[in-house]
């Protein structure tokens, strides 16, 4: 388990054990625990079910694609659909214990409601779009870009339709103005209620902790805007292009030709696409944090230009008469490609550094430590568990915390006190503190292991010859660190 899944998971797990929650913006919004909590609660607490949420969004992710039809065209819409179940970093996050493939599926949601919108305005609309924009906030505030990004392309485009009133050149059709209002105030009300309600009920925890509210509204947006100097992941501003040059290549080609397409045959409907693609990527970019699973966010509208360029080139195909076996075979070489670009960093190597799609990953030597503790409990005595302390400097109580979850441990910081590990059958420490602790009579049995492993690239020197063997064969080059730790056993009777 990566350091964040096992934050998710023992929250989750936490809250149905203990029915304890508040809102902390440090760990998003709380619907993943909600719901990751009733998938322990049904199926059990296994790092499998604490999955399972990631796996479920990815399935609708590609399902949702479905919805696309009238804005990319059918085989757009179901390329689009295949390029989201084979993506590597998609399947690779689809697997990942995080909100982020929770949030994609809910920001795709808001896109294609503001496009049917824009397109055909009902009085459904404002109520759900207002319902599933709420469940955005509760589940990452990167709701804040999502709004933004949204909000300055149809204000752009209401501002450009009153220049041309007072011109006196109005819109043949009413244009987006006509468009947003058009559901009338009462269903733009109940789109108001709507949000409001959902945001109150989620962030209060069913309005048991009204002060939940308040954090969810004003603290998120406070907390992550103080976190712009910090450069947490400490990359630098390229970070997201390198991923989707070294992973997601192909459909960069097909997106390209959807942008081209696009502003071909500009209508705002497209040009909602093309921007959100463009402004996300320079977002996220700019944004100090930058770790692999932000990507999805940017490749989700990238996709769909991507099906557009791939409906493009089924017409163009069909207007050539080229046969439709070869077009197919081609778009089977493109799947066939993302798929072999997917097995090593999803199936055979998804704690290697080596992958960027990786980040400060937990290292597999966990699970090693993890099986001796459990062998050491289950030869215990009844009633007399073994004294194990666990080093909490550095962030080293994660992913412990979930791994342990259930044994009686004692968590310490052992930089500032190392007296504590005195008396203890087993202590993991950092390596850092080990020469600080006390040391029973006969010594400690001492089995070192890295708790967990990064690579940095080394931006600033790295050439061309250097990324060109990282895209082929993926050789780093640069920094590849580890947090070392060592499990110390005491001789019986310390």
């Amino acid at each position: 388990m990566h350091h964040d899944e096992s934050l998710d998971a023992f929250f989750a797990w936490q809250l149905l054990t203990e029915g304890a929650y508040s809102y902390d913006p440090v760990y998003h919004g709380p619907l993943r625990f909600y719901l990751t909590a009733g998938l322990f609660k049904v199926l059990g607490e296994t790092e499998a079910v604490a999955r399972t949420l990631a796996a479920l969004s990815g399935v609708a992710l590609v399902a949702l694609m479905g919805a696309t039809r009238r804005w990319l065209g059918n085989v757009g819409s179901l390329a689009a659909a295949t390029l989201v179940a084979f993506s590597p970093s998609m399947l690779y996050f689809s697997r990942f214990g995080r909100e982020d493939m929770v949030f994609a599926v809910l920001e795709l949601a808001i896109l294609l409601l503001v496009l049917a919108w824009m397109r055909d305005p009902a009085p459904w609309h404002p109520p759900v779009l207002g319902a599933v924009l709420a469940a955005a906030f509760a589940t990452k505030e990167t709701s804040y870009i999502v709004v933004a990004v949204l909000g300055l392309y149809l204000g752009f485009l209401v501002a450009l339709e009153l220049l041309d009133r007072r011109r006196n050149r109005p819109s043949a059709d009413g244009g987006v103005y006509a468009a947003l209002v058009a559901p009338g105030r009462r269903a733009l009300l109940w789109g108001l209620a709507a949000f409001v309600f959902t945001f109150a009920v989620l962030f209060s925890v069913g309005f048991t902790d009204l002060g939940g509210i308040w954090d969810g509204a004003v603290e998120g947006l406070r907390y992550w805007m103080s976190q712009q100097p910090v450069n947490r992941g400490s990359q630098p501003w390229p970070y997201y292009l390198a991923i989707l040059v070294g992973y997601e290549l192909p459909i960069l080609v097909l997106a390209g030709g959807g942008v081209v397409v696009a502003l071909r045959r500009s209508d705002p409907a497209r040009g909602l696409i093309v921007w959100t693609a463009f402004a996300y990527l320079v977002i996220y970019s700019w944004a100090s944090e930058r770790f692999p699973w932000l990507v999805v966010h940017p490749l989700v509208p990238i996709i769909l230009l991507a099906g557009l360029g791939a409906q493009a080139l089924w017409e163009a195909a069909r207007r050539r008469r080229v046969p439709r076996p070869i077009f197919l075979v081609g778009a089977a070489a493109l799947v066939a490609v993302l798929f072999a670009i997917s097995v090593p960093v999803v199936y055979r190597e998804p704690t290697n550094p080596r992958q960027l799609l990786v980040a400060v990953q937990t290292s597999p030597e966990l699970l090693e430590v993890r099986e001796r503790l459990e062998s050491l409990y289950a030869a215990a005595p009844e009633g007399r568990p073994p004294v194990v302390v666990i080093d909490t400097s550095d962030s080293a109580t994660w992913p412990w915390a979930w791994y342990l979850r259930e044994w009686p441990v004692e968590w310490r910081d052992l930089a500032a006190e190392p007296a504590a590990a005195t008396g203890a059958d087993v202590v993991l420490s950092l390596a850092a503190n080990v020469d600080r602790l006390p040391v029973p009579p006969g010594g400690w049995e001492v089995e070192p292991y890295e708790h967990r492993v990064w690579w940095l690239p080394a931006w600033g020197t790295g050439g061309a010859g250097d990324w060109l063997g990282w895209l082929t064969r993926r050789e780093t080059f640069g920094d590849v660190g580890a947090l070392d730790a060592v499990e110390l056993r005491a001789p019986q009777g310390w």
